[in-house]
């Protein structure tokens, strides 16, 4: 037998129960009443004589004698809950308990009429005297035991009916949740009521829709890591080829003044491509793996002047290229000092960086670039910082949301070595900052 089977047995104890202490309440209060009302000597003593009226009216009705005992028995019949005696000549003439008729034997009427009360009655045939033994009482006491069966019976169907209807409410509100769920809001929580099979049928639901929610979740999670993926590749891919394109436009319409400006930008251009092919790569082995985290690249130490320093210059260079003024001071710095980091990762970086100067910066404008580092650490650390200043267009913002996927993903990348890349703007001019830990080379 289930758990909710002996739930409805309980609920059937629980309503006999208060159905019986309704109705042994109800009779004692109600023979109270009955003893305390009804049975009084002072009643008893108003009922006899409307008795021994009745019976009067009765004889003079119907012309009784004091033999007639068919017509005496139908008195009492019709009285109900009275016993007659009648005596006359000191004999006993009639007893309703008896079915024998008395008044043809000489039975003496003894000594009882001396301590009962007795009433005169004029028979047809004489006088006589009625002796009355009633139980009115008794008939209460019935019609008191009966309404306390009734109230007793109600009790137990309202009882069982709320107790049944408490369950069943459970059961209607657990329907109407999973007509939500059917809805599509799974977010909404299904209410476990009690421990029975309804309660576990509740609970299974709600972990039920707490697993497909945490599968759901899990897979827009996958969808929006698989979409930063490929907006962040693609983003990566643009600065190089652009860059590509730019000096492959230089070179095709003769703008290079000297054989060694070709040179520069027919080597700047094969970087560029390698660089492309190194994204394109990455970005196919990242699928395969379905691994959308750049967590997973390896940190290798690097030399600072030769990891940032050639970074600053392609993009110094790629940055003249479009007629833009750079400055660059404190380079010297960087000379002694080796970081942990993906190389590959950081020319990305400072890709996204120069390229977001170059799409949003203004024409032919003036870039700062400052490189510095603390001349204190524990250990032989040193604080580096690099910073980039520059001059944006009017009506456009640097950490807009379509500058802000560059910038996310170079925050991103320099997260991941340990570096910080924060960002300010005011009115027009875009600032980036680059703070990270050096280690003296010894």
């Amino acid at each position: 037998m289930n758990k909710l089977a002996y739930r409805l047995i309980a609920y059937v104890a629980i309503a006999l129960a208060v159905g019986a202490g309704v109705f042994f309440g109800a009779k004692t209060l109600a023979n109270w009443g009955i003893s305390s009302i009804v049975d009084t000597p002072a009643a008893q003593e108003q009922r006899l004589a409307r008795a021994a009226d009745s019976l009067q009216d009765y004889i003079d009705e119907h012309d009784v004698s004091r033999s007639d005992k068919a017509a005496l028995d139908d008195w009492v019949t019709r009285e109900r809950y009275v016993m007659l005696q009648v005596y006359g000549d000191d004999r006993i003439l009639y007893d309703s308990t008896m079915d024998e008729n008395l008044a043809s034997l000489d039975i003496p009427g003894g000594d009882s009429m001396q301590w009962q009360k007795t009433f005169d009655v004029r028979f047809s045939d004489g006088e006589g005297e009625a002796m009355f033994y009633e139980y009115y009482a008794m008939g209460d006491e019935l019609a008191a035991t009966a309404a306390s069966g009734a109230l007793a019976t109600a009790a137990f169907a309202l009882v069982l009916v709320l107790l049944v209807f408490r369950k069943t409410r459970s059961i209607g509100t657990l329907n109407d949740e999973v007509h939500i769920l059917e809805g599509g809001d799974l977010d909404y929580p299904i209410s476990v009521q009690g421990d029975d099979e309804l309660g576990e049928l509740a609970r299974s639901i709600d972990d039920m829709r707490k697993a497909v929610l945490a599968r759901q979740t899990d897979e827009d999670a996958a969808r929006r890591r698989d979409y930063e993926l490929i907006a962040s590749m693609s983003h990566d891919l643009r600065s190089p080829l652009t860059s590509l394109i730019g000096y492959l436009d230089i070179l095709a319409m003769g703008r290079c003044t000297s054989e060694q400006d070709e040179k520069r930008y027919l080597e700047s251009s094969r970087q560029k491509a390698y660089r492309v092919k190194e994204i394109s790569d990455e970005l196919f082995e990242r699928f395969l793996s379905h691994d959308a985290d750049s967590s997973t690249r390896s940190l290798t130490e690097c030399d600072c002047r030769s990891l940032i320093g050639a970074r600053i210059e392609e993009g110094v260079f790629e940055l003249r290229s479009i007629g833009m003024e750079v400055q660059v001071s404190g380079m010297e710095c960087l000379e002694g000092l080796s970081v942990q980091a993906d190389p590959r990762a950081i020319a990305r970086a400072f890709d996204n960086l120069f390229g977001n100067i170059r799409n949003h910066g203004v024409a032919r404008g003036t870039v700062r670039i400052v490189c510095s580092r603390a001349e204190d650490g524990a250990c032989g650390m040193r604080a580096a910082t690099i910073t980039l200043v520059n001059s944006v267009r009017g009506g456009e913002s640097s950490t807009h949301e379509g500058a802000g996927l560059g910038l996310r993903v170079a925050t991103r990348i320099f997260a991941h070595a340990g570096w910080r890349l924060s960002v300010f703007q005011a009115d027009r001019t875009f600032e980036a900052r680059i703070d990270f830990d050096a280690r003296e080379r010894v």
